[in-house]
């Protein structure tokens, strides 16, 4: 192709830096507000080792998730930065920068220098990364991702000369933890070790004693354990998140068939993105439909394309075996996460390893030179529409009115979209539209009580009792034991003078153990109504 390997990197660098450079911009906007802009947990390093033993998510949004390292490093660069958030989006830059350089230096134990940067330049460049970076949040992604990609680094390259050794073992399992505890998905990195040790590890005898694999992927097991020991202890059970969207098992399994083509879309042509793929904007299905007929012929395609591709082409497996293992935790089978872009941040490492192996393959193919300048000035407008798409989708990451003005005109039939909207409407003093689209997200609502609980409360506060109540009590028909709804529906009837119901619901508040302070303050208000004056 032309270019000197040692100008390799700085092309990647440049390419990233020029894909995501314009958030630099942002502000704090969407779960950067209640995690990091108003978490007093994340404006200081003064028990900085507490963070270990806390939840992600703060007391008032569900103490859910386990990621004590990201917390960390929120707390350091809000210290650094005294809270400013061009610091944490100069961070993510600088980081995506780096994980773009790792991907290049992945592909490179996988394949010939050109090739390597040409997958590891869509990689760069890839659109569906800008939610990972433009929002302060996918901080975790990245660091996840630079842990798990660096692991795969030192064992390949340890493989390669008959390790790993103690040191190269020490170093993966390093990463690994570090990875783990900045976000969930790292956990999976054993089955991407245990991939690449079938499909394209190279070992050589040379090295004497080396660590059996076996020994290093016990000490990863354990590590891995433990993290899930830690979840276990903080949040009270393994996986510790709140999930917006409840499925059962059957659920699951169809609605991530549904997914799928939308994964492939985004992982191949991301021109639309979104903020949001809730429902109904992505339909939650108990069984067969079109969407999810794809998705099952896009999975026997892919193992096909497996099977077929171990003999000749294993760098194709080994990227398609990282899509599938790294697709685990995001897929409905494990999160009530429908979809979120970034989470395809490790995924898409393996469909970079896919685009680059399909190139050297190409190359080769290409006999004559005008064909070979083709394939180059095509992956070169590929690459320069990718920076494009990545430098115009950041600023809608600016801040939650940009946004969610975005989310509603790219996820019309999410319901979420229209909650979000219009709470921020509200905020904006434009009550009427707010409420409006409220009605439009409680319309669309499949069984979150957000929606119910957010307009009740703004007509409790606009002293609309008779409006409220029953949306309150639709909020806790979803979500029975959701305080603030019980709290707004004890007030609302109190103002209606339903003293009896106010009292019940006072109670059974009181018996929950939750918001204690507030209910008895309903009960004393409830006493002194009843009183005869």
């Amino acid at each position: 192709m032309g270019i000197d390997n040692r100008w390799h990197r700085l092309i990647i660098a440049l390419v990233a830096l020029a894909a995501c450079l314009t958030s630099i911009g942002n502000g704090f906007s969407y779960d950067d507000i209640p995690i990091i802009a108003t978490n007093e947990r994340a404006h200081s390093l003064s028990s900085w080792w507490s963070m270990f033993g806390l939840p992600y998510w703060p007391p008032m949004y569900g103490e859910s998730l386990y990621r004590p390292l990201s917390m960390l490093s929120y707390a350091l660069q809000w210290t650094l930065g005294r809270g400013s958030p061009m610091v944490f989006h100069a961070v993510n830059i600088v980081l995506f920068a780096l994980l773009a350089l790792a991907v290049l230096m992945l592909l490179r134990e996988l394949l010939d220098d050109n090739s390597a940067l040409v997958g590891s330049a869509l990689f760069a460049a890839h659109p569906v990364h800008t939610e990972a970076v433009a929002n302060v949040v996918g901080h975790g992604e990245l660091l996840a991702g630079i842990g798990v990609v660096g692991a795969l680094i030192l064992y390949l390259r340890a493989r390669r000369t008959g390790g790993p050794n103690l040191g190269q073992a020490s170093g993966i399992a390093v990463l690994y933890a570090c990875a783990s505890l900045a976000k969930e998905h790292a956990l999976f990195l054993p089955l991407l070790i245990v991939a690449a040790e079938f499909i394209v590890s190279r070992s050589s005898t040379e090295v004497k004693q080396p660590m059996p694999i076996w020994r290093l992927l016990s000490v990863l097991v354990v590590i891995g354990v433990s993290v899930l020991a830690a979840r276990w202890a903080v949040l009270g059970s393994v996986f510790g998140e709140q999930s917006p969207v409840e499925m059962d098992a059957s659920t699951r399994v169809w609605t991530m068939f549904r997914v799928v083509p939308e994964w492939v879309r985004l992982l191949v042509f991301p021109a639309q993105l979104s903020a949001e793929y809730g429902p109904q904007q992505t339909e939650i299905i108990d069984g067969p439909s079109g969407l999810s007929m794809l998705g099952i012929v896009f999975v026997v395609a892919i193992a096909a394309a497996f099977v077929a591709s171990l003999s000749r082409q294993r760098t194709i497996a080994f990227g398609l075996a990282w899509l599938t293992i790294t697709f685990l935790p995001v897929s409905n089978l494990l999160s009530g996460v429908v979809l979120q872009e970034r989470s395809l941040m490790l995924p898409s490492v393996g469909s970079a390893m896919v685009f680059g192996a399909a190139f050297q393959w190409l190359w080769r193919q290409a006999a004559r030179p005008t064909t070979r300048q083709a394939l180059v000035a095509v992956v070169g407008l590929v690459t320069v529409l990718g920076v494009w798409r990545s430098a115009v989708r950041n600023p809608v990451w600016r801040d939650n009115p940009t946004l969610f003005t975005q989310t509603v005109q790219d996820a019309p039939r999410s319901y979420r979209a229209h909650y979000v909207y219009g709470s921020e409407l509200f905020n904006m003093g434009r009550a009427r539209e707010g409420e409006l689209e409220l009605r439009q997200a409680i319309a669309l609502a499949r069984n979150d009580s957000d929606p119910f609980n957010f307009l009740a409360t703004k007509y409790r506060e606009a002293r609309l009792y008779a409006q409220a109540i029953p949306l309150y009590r639709q909020a806790l028909a979803l979500r029975p034991r959701r305080p603030d709804s019980r709290f707004g529906l004890a007030w609302s009837l109190l103002e209606t003078g339903d003293i009896a119901g106010a009292r019940a619901q006072a109670d059974t508040g009181i018996a929950l153990g939750q918001l204690k302070s507030y209910f008895e303050w309903v009960k004393a208000r409830a006493d002194s109504l009843q009183r005869p004056r």
